[in-house]
């Protein structure tokens, strides 16, 4: 018995030693991708991601990838997305899991998370020039997520410029400006395939639904011989922007005090059973938060005097808090009902119970994804150009501007440009 005992203290402390190690790299992965230092986020978050034994490994290879996305690393980026994609159905330990953080599992990704999964695997294939497998990818990311308009973008568009598919793209910009009427190259995109499905009527309706949204709306070009650059930003989360550890843990007291209420009609040993439920204790694994503005940030691509906004392509705020909640519910329910057949059948509590308990709330996301994913819309000639992008808060003030040189535009493609802001 003192034997078992001390083979299971022996395999905590290296459990615990590996992921604790394992947490310490991703964190200074996280300080150092949120500076734009890629190539140390990138060492930091492949020591972590190399532990395959940690209950954290997806969420480290996702991170990871994201530093070798944005260093322009597209076919090891895709492996990295496709290895975290299986870790997370795969990479499920019980005795693990029990022994390093109570009865948490391995991470598991959200549907708002697997939609940017996609998305990100189908912008590495298109990069490889695999315009079928990146379709699939946004049609996967879609199906995730009914309102990915950065993913409904990139299908429509791709559909249109590779397959001459306009009736994709007329679908896809009829999805965007019914989940974000805010969108406004939807319109002038959806404007210009109803042009060429011959629907001469509602193109022309579509033009002055636009006008009267924004008066000096710098409408695309229908010239054939211009060719669509699509310039992804990722700025930074304002203050007034959804908080998801907050929005989580709200959602979860709220529903916490919910099920005290209902489960103490019917259960004599409820407050018991729920004050093991919801023991509070430090978290497994606690990701750096990404630096947030103080004011919404807007930007500008500025080229031969023309001057383009750029526009949300974010999944909608209620319908990320939608998600929190569906998600945060289904996993207090899992507890509950866990929970009442241990009472009832007197089953043992794991090990780890009696060594940790139970987490408030599991506090792990993919925090290196774009914060408000806005895009830019420009249609151009094939050639070499040189953008300036300037940055301004919501009340017009300027913050910083950015040149992007030999941003070159390709006859016949989708030719796509990714770009961080860090201020």
């Amino acid at each position: 018995m003192v034997k078992l005992f001390s083979f299971f203290c022996s395999l905590l402390i290296v459990a615990n030693f590996c992921s604790c190690s394992g947490m310490i790299a991703a964190q200074k992965g996280d300080i150092a991708f949120y500076k734009a230092n890629y190539l140390e986020a990138k060492e930091n978050y492949k020591k972590s991601s190399e532990k395959k034994k940690t209950i954290n490994r997806t969420i480290y290879l996702l991170n990871y990838s994201s530093s070798l996305f944005w260093n322009n690393e597209y076919s090891e980026c895709l492996k990295t997305l496709e290895q975290a994609e299986k870790s997370n159905v795969s990479n499920r330990n019980p005795i693990l899991s029990t022994l390093v953080a109570a009865d948490r599992l391995p991470y598991k990704m959200k549907d708002y998370e697997l939609a940017f999964l996609h998305f990100f695997k189908a912008v590495c294939y298109y990069k490889e020039n695999e315009i079928e497998k990146a379709l699939v990818e946004l049609r996967k990311s879609i199906k995730c997520e009914p309102q990915s308009i950065f993913s409904e973008l990139l299908l429509g568009l791709i559909s249109a410029v590779e397959l001459q598919d306009y009736n994709t793209a007329m679908v896809a910009m009829r999805r965007i400006i019914s989940y974000n009427p805010d969108f406004l190259p939807g319109y002038d995109l959806l404007r210009g395939y109803l042009k060429l499905l011959g629907h001469i009527s509602e193109s022309e309706d579509m033009a002055n639904k636009l006008k009267s949204r924004q008066y000096n709306y710098n409408f695309l070009s229908d010239n054939r011989d211009n060719h669509y650059l699509l310039i992804f930003l990722d700025l930074p989360r304002s203050e007034k922007d959804i908080n998801y550890s907050k929005t989580m843990l709200e959602i979860y007291n709220d529903l916490k005090t919910q099920y005290k209420i209902s489960e103490a009609q019917y259960n004599q040993n409820n407050q018991e059973l729920l004050a093991v439920i919801f023991k509070e204790l430090s978290p497994s694994y606690q990701p750096v938060e990404p630096p947030k503005s103080a004011l919404p940030i807007n930007a500008l691509a500025i080229l031969n005097d023309n001057f383009v906004k750029s526009y949300n392509t974010n999944i909608p705020e209620q319908r990320i808090k939608d998600i929190l909640k569906n998600f945060v519910t289904d996993f207090l329910k899992d507890l509950i009902k866990d929970e009442a057949r241990k009472e009832l059948t007197k089953d043992a509590k794991p090990v780890g119970w009696l060594i940790r308990g139970k987490d408030l709330l599991d506090p792990r996301y993919w925090n290196t994804l774009p914060g408000r994913f806005d895009v830019i819309v420009l249609k151009l000639p094939p050639d070499k150009y040189f953008i300036t992008l300037k940055f301004f808060d919501e009340k017009n003030n300027y913050i910083s501007e950015k040149i992007l040189e030999n941003v070159e535009v390709l006859n016949n493609k989708l030719n796509l440009y990714f770009y961080r802001f860090v201020n």
